[in-house]
């Protein structure tokens, strides 16, 4: 819309936890079409741990050094996690006096004790702490899920300064039909394909989908695990151990992504069952807009379930139960016209909820409504 905008991060390293090859500057400025990149250098852990995040939250203080890199802002807004890079948006704000939003993608007090990582309830009490007394030092406080709002509130954060910012479709045009793809992927027409895309990390609990599809596998499913993570290897060897028919693949870039999605025949979301309302996973946003159902196996009081169930694009079974799994994808492979019928209700949800335009009119109004706060 026409505002210059600097960005301070990292260098890319999620979900696989690696920098990329020939990324290992120390600092970096580049362009991405507009908008200015002032790149720090961080320790990026390659196990997860209370203590590796400690560090790895403390390494990206180093963004500190690139706060002039844009000149003077009228407004700051800091995105966690990581939760240090909302400490960099207050500094930033101090600095240059300029009022600060904060945009919380999950609840990292919460998330901490719930994602199962070493040391975890431990971290959760200290980064608690830390997030709420952040979280009241900014003049608007967004939020991607609605069920996030309840920590911040009774944290002593004001309810109007509370505003709900969905995450927008992000979506390429798929790069090949649906027959094309499956070809291209190995998987038969004749045969019911599942499958996960995105993150394989400890609060996915992704050794649930592993032991289901050990179930699957006499009944001509296939399932397929897409992407990377900490977990990966471990999930492989599990794999391996049960005799699952599972197929693996890397990250697919736009185009090939989108078309991926498409060719499946359900699509999947697992998380542990003690993750109720720290995160809502970004993947839904793709999973929905793709038209096909979707199979969540996670907590009844999640915020994950509660999207699917406001989307009416999926079906719900209780987390860590390989064999509720099992039998619900087997019901969906049973019945074209539910999997059809679950499809188009989730790529109408996000036509209606998700779409980009809007989505971005939204931040836009929330940038707006910080820097009159700050006026104020």
């Amino acid at each position: 819309r026409g505002d210059e905008v600097t960005v301070v991060t990292g260098f890319p390293h999620y979900p696989s936890w690696r920098r990329p090859p020939g990324r290992r500057r120390l600092a970096a400025h580049e362009h991405h079409g507009q908008v200015r990149i002032a790149r720090r250098a961080h320790y990026v852990p390659a196990r997860q741990s209370a203590l590796s995040r400690a560090a790895y939250e403390a390494s990206f203080l180093t963004g500190l050094t690139a706060l002039d890199a844009g000149g003077r802002p009228d407004v700051v807004v800091g995105v966690s996690p990581c939760l240090a890079s909302a400490g960099v948006a207050l500094a930033a704000g101090r600095r240059h006096r300029a009022p600060v939003a904060l945009v919380f993608q999950d609840v990292l007090g919460r998330a901490a004790a719930q994602s199962g990582i070493d040391g975890g309830a431990r971290l959760a009490a200290v980064a608690g702490r830390l997030e709420l007394a952040i979280a009241r030092r900014a003049c608007r406080v967004g939020l991607t899920a609605a069920g996030f709002e309840a920590f911040f509130a009774a944290g002593g954060v004001a309810p109007e300064r509370i505003v709900l910012l969905r995450n927008w479709v992000e979506r390429a045009a798929p790069d090949r039909g649906r027959a094309e793809a499956r070809r291209a992927l190995g998987w038969a027409e004749d045969e019911l394909v599942c499958l996960h895309a995105g993150n394989m990390g400890s609060k996915q609990g992704l050794e649930t989908l592993i032991d289901a599809a050990s179930l699957l596998t006499p009944a001509g499913v296939r399932v397929v695990l897409c992407g990377d993570g900490h977990e990966r290897p471990a999930l492989e060897r599990r794999a391996v151990d049960s005799g699952a028919r599972i197929s693996w693949l890397g990250f697919q870039p736009p185009g090939a992504y989108e078309a991926m999605l498409e060719a499946a025949d359900v699509l999947a979301v697992c998380q542990r069952g003690s993750v109720t309302d720290m995160a809502l996973p970004s993947k839904l946003t793709a999973y929905f807009a793709s038209a096909r159902p979707v199979v969540a196996a996670v907590a009844e009081d999640s915020e994950t379930a509660a999207e699917v169930r406001r989307a009416g694009a999926g079906v719900i079974v209780p987390p860590e139960q390989p064999r509720a799994l099992a039998d619900a994808v087997r019901a969906l492979g049973r019945d074209p016209a539910e999997r059809e019928r679950l499809g188009e209700q989730g790529i109408r949800y996000a036509g209606e909820h998700l779409a980009r335009p809007a989505v971005l009119a939204r931040w836009g109004e929330f940038v707006d409504e910080t820097l009159a706060a700050g006026r104020r």
